[in-house]
């Protein structure tokens, strides 16, 4: 049975272990693979199994991915660092704890003259490239 809740009783129920099954997302709040790999952490989720399991809310327990994400987080070799991150995230794959649905598409209007203006996925904004073509904006201004 499908149930529609408010967002409180929703993640009171996610988070509780209540839910079986349910449609959630999650935006990154740093640059990093490690920011997405915490939500399966398995130190994370507590013993009591009527407590809130806050971050990882799957409540997923796997040894292995464990020794991934804490050998990862704690290698200071930023290559060995990212093979470590694709295989804790390959494990998760084939345990299939989440099933990637869908990603979000964004449409942004910029002004023609605007240039360099950063898109990624991760919404990560560095300004400090962007500037108005003068020339551009010119014709553009003229033109209206």
């Amino acid at each position: 049975d499908l149930s529609v809740t408010d967002r409180p009783q929703h993640f009171n129920r996610v988070e509780t272990g209540k839910a079986e099954f349910w449609r959630d997302a999650w935006l990154a709040d740093y640059y990093d693979p490690e920011n997405f790999l915490c939500l399966f952490y398995g130190a994370l989720v507590p013993e009591d199994t009527n407590a809130q399991s806050y971050l990882n809310s799957t409540r997923y327990k796997n040894d292995e991915f464990d020794n991934l994400y804490r050998a990862a987080i704690s290698e200071e070799d930023s290559i060995k660092r990212m093979e470590l991150y694709c295989k804790a995230d390959k494990k998760i794959m084939e345990d299939a704890v989440v099933i990637p649905l869908y990603y979000d598409k964004t449409i942004r209007l910029l002004q023609l003259y605007v240039r360099n203006f950063p898109v990624n996925a991760m919404e990560i904004r560095d300004l400090g490239a962007v500037y108005f073509d003068y020339d551009l904006y010119q014709q553009v201004t003229v033109a209206n």
